[in-house]
C-alpha cells in the first residue's frame, strides 16, 4: 500500500488493485432483515382477516335484507364499510369463541399427552427391569393413538357412558331448530376435529415433527366465517326497527314507506317515518319497508329525531325435527338459552308454562253484522303469559277447494288491526269490513266463506300466535233490521226487529257474547244470571279491498 503526504495533511490512498474491506454491518441490522418476512407475514394475515370479517359482514347484511324483501344490493352499497367490518366482527364473535375453545381444548390435550409422553420415554431410558420397560412401552403406544376418554373411565362404566352419550346427541338433534342455519354449528365443529385428528397423524406424539398450529388456526377462522352466514338463513331476522320524524320531504309518501302525518312546521309538513334501518350517515337516512319492499332516503338536514328499536321480525327459530314428525300445531324448538314455542320464547325457569302463554281466539261461529261488523271473535291472553298480550289480528280467506262451487272467493285479508289484552282477560275484536270488500273477494252472493282468524305478532303476520279455521256467514248483510248480538239472541228469536225469515245461525254451538249491546230480552233469563266479564273494547278498522 502507498502513502504519499501533500501540504502537512495525511491522506491514506489505496492500491487501485486492492480492494476495499467489506464494512461490517451491525447485529441490530441483521435483526432487522431477519424479521421483514416474518413481519411481512403477520401483516399479510391481519389484512386476511379484516378483508375477510368485511366481506362476512357484507354477505350477513345482505341476506338480512334479501329476507326482509329489501333491494339487497342496493342496501348493502349505501352502507358504510366501517358499519360493515363491524357488523362481521359482532356475528363472528360467537361462532369464533366456540371455534377458539374447541382448538383451546385439542391443543391443551395434546401439550398434557405430549409432555407425558416425554416423561414415560425418560423413564424407559433408565429402566432396567424387561417388564417395567414392556408397561411403559405400552403407556407411550397409548399415547401415540388418538385419545379416548372412556378407556379413562372403569370397564363397567363405559359402555353406559357410550349410550347415554350416544342419547343425548340423538336428542339434541332432534329438538335444535332443524334448519342449515342451526345444524351449521355441529357440521363445522366435527368438521374441525376431524382435521384436527388429520393433522395430529402427520404429526404424531413423539415423532419429533411440528404440528402445524397455522393451518388448524386457519381452519377455525372459516369455521366461524361459515358458522356467522350460515346463522342469517334462520329467522328472526336481526334489522332494527326505526322511527324518523321528518320535515319538508314531500317526495316521500305513504306507498314508499308507512308514515304518519304529525302536523306542519313553516308551512311544511312533518312526517313520522316507520320501517327498518337500512343505514344512517352525516349525510342521509336510509329506512326501508318491508311491506313495500322500497327503499327511502332522507338528507339529514330534514331530519329531526331518530328512534332506533327492537328488531321488526318476531319469528321464532324453525321448528324442530320432533315437532315436525309429530305434526304438532305448537311449533316449538330449543336453543341453549331458551326454549321457543308459537314464536313465543321461554326461559329455563318458565319450562312449566311453555307453550302455554300466546294469545288465543274465541270465535265458535263469526258473522258479519248488516253495518259490516265482525261479530263473535274474542281473543284471549292466559294467566301462564308472561306480560300483557299484544299483537295484530287479521282475517283472510282460506283456499277454497277445487270441489267447491258455493264459493269464488279470492285469497284476501284484510288490513292488520292492534289488540292489547291483559293477562288472564278477554277482549272482543272489533273489525268492520267494508261491502266492497265482500263484494270483490266473496261474491255477489255472498254465500258463506271458508276464513282464518290469525293473530300475529307482525303486521306482515310472520309470527303467527294462532289461525282459528272458521266459516264466515257474510248473508247477514242483506238484513237491514237491527241484528242480535249473538247466536242464542237468534235461535231465542229475542232480538228487536227480528226478520221474518230468520237465516239459520252458523254451525257450532255459541255461548252469548258478554257485550253491552245485547238486548234485555236475551239478558233477562229465569234464574239470575252470573256477572258478566268485563270486556275491553277495540278500535274498529275499515278493511278496503
Amino acid at each position: 500500500m502507498a502513502v504519499r503526504v501533500t501540504d502537512s495533511s495525511q491522506e491514506r490512498r489505496e492500491d487501485p488493485g486492492e480492494r476495499p474491506p467489506a464494512p461490517a454491518r451491525s447485529r441490530t441490522v441483521d435483526d432487522m432483515l431477519d424479521g421483514i418476512p416474518q413481519t411481512a407475514g403477520v401483516l399479510a394475515g391481519l389484512g386476511g382477516i379484516l378483508g375477510l370479517v368485511y366481506g362476512i359482514g357484507g354477505a350477513v347484511m345482505w341476506l338480512r335484507f334479501e329476507h326482509q324483501g329489501l333491494p339487497a344490493d342496493q342496501a348493502v352499497a349505501m352502507m358504510p364499510k366501517a358499519d360493515l367490518l363491524v357488523v362481521g366482527m359482532r356475528v363472528m364473535i360467537i361462532p369464533a369463541i366456540a371455534a377458539g375453545l374447541v382448538l383451546l381444548g385439542l391443543a391443551s390435550l395434546r401439550r398434557s399427552r405430549a409432555r407425558r409422553y416425554d416423561e414415560l420415554a425418560g423413564q424407559r431410558q433408565n429402566a432396567k427391569d424387561p417388564e417395567r420397560r414392556a408397561e411403559l412401552d405400552r403407556q407411550l403406544d397409548r399415547l401415540r393413538d388418538l385419545p379416548n376418554p372412556f378407556r379413562a373411565m372403569p370397564h363397567h362404566v363405559r359402555r353406559p357412558a357410550r349410550l347415554v352419550a350416544a342419547l343425548l346427541v340423538f336428542i339434541l338433534f332432534l329438538t335444535v331448530p332443524f334448519s342449515a342455519g342451526a345444524l351449521a354449528w355441529p357440521v363445522m365443529l366435527g368438521a374441525l376435529v376431524a382435521y384436527w385428528v388429520r393433522l395430529r397423524g402427520e404429526a404424531p406424539i413423539g415423532s419429533g415433527r411440528i404440528f402445524p398450529a397455522w393451518r388448524i388456526a386457519i381452519a377455525g377462522v372459516l369455521a366461524a366465517a361459515v358458522i356467522s352466514v350460515a346463522r342469517q338463513t334462520d329467522p328472526p331476522v336481526q334489522l332494527p326497527s326505526v322511527r324518523v320524524v321528518a320535515r319538508d320531504v314531500p317526495e316521500v309518501t305513504g306507498e314508499q314507506v308507512a308514515s304518519e302525518r304529525l302536523g306542519d312546521r313553516d308551512g311544511a309538513p312533518v312526517l313520522e317515518l316507520a320501517g327498518v334501518l337500512v343505514t344512517a350517515t352525516d349525510r342521509q337516512v336510509a329506512i326501508g319497508d318491508p311491506s313495500s319492499g322500497k327503499i327511502v332516503t332522507v338528507p339529514r338536514d330534514s331530519v329531526d329525531s331518530i328512534v332506533v328499536g327492537t328488531p321488526l321480525d318476531q319469528r321464532a327459530p324453525p321448528r324442530s325435527l320432533l315437532s315436525r314428525l309429530t305434526g304438532s300445531d305448537a311449533a316449538w324448538s330449543v336453543t341453549p338459552l331458551e326454549l321457543w314455542c308459537v314464536n313465543e320464547r321461554y326461559s329455563w325457569n318458565r319450562i312449566l308454562d311453555a307453550c302455554q302463554g300466546h294469545a288465543r281466539i274465541d270465535a265458535p261461529a263469526p258473522w258479519l253484522r248488516p253495518d259490516g261488523t265482525l261479530a263473535g271473535v274474542q281473543v284471549r291472553c292466559p294467566e301462564e303469559a308472561t306480560d300483557d298480550c299484544r299483537g295484530f289480528f287479521t282475517l283472510r280467506t282460506s283456499d277454497p277447494a277445487p270441489s267447491d262451487t258455493r264459493s269464488s272467493a279470492l285469497r284476501a285479508s284484510t288490513p292488520p288491526i292492534e289488540y292489547a289484552v291483559a293477562r288472564g282477560s278477554t277482549v272482543r275484536i272489533r273489525l268492520v269490513v267494508a261491502r266492497e270488500f265482500v263484494v270483490d273477494h266473496w261474491g255477489a252472493d255472498r254465500d258463506p266463506v271458508d276464513v282464518d282468524l290469525v293473530l300475529a305478532l307482525d303486521r306482515r303476520g310472520d309470527a303467527e300466535l294462532a289461525v282459528a279455521d272458521s266459516t264466515l256467514d257474510v248473508r247477514r248483510q242483506r238484513r237491514p233490521e237491527a241484528e242480535p248480538d249473538t247466536a242464542a239472541d237468534a235461535e231465542n228469536g229475542s232480538g228487536e226487529g227480528e226478520p221474518d225469515d230468520p237465516e239459520p245461525t252458523p254451525s257450532g254451538t255459541a255461548s252469548p257474547e258478554p257485550t253491552s249491546e245485547t238486548t234485555p230480552a236475551a239478558a233477562a233469563p229465569a234464574s239470575p244470571p252470573a256477572p258478566a266479564p268485563e270486556v275491553e273494547e277495540i278500535p274498529t278498522v275499515t278493511a278496503t279491498p
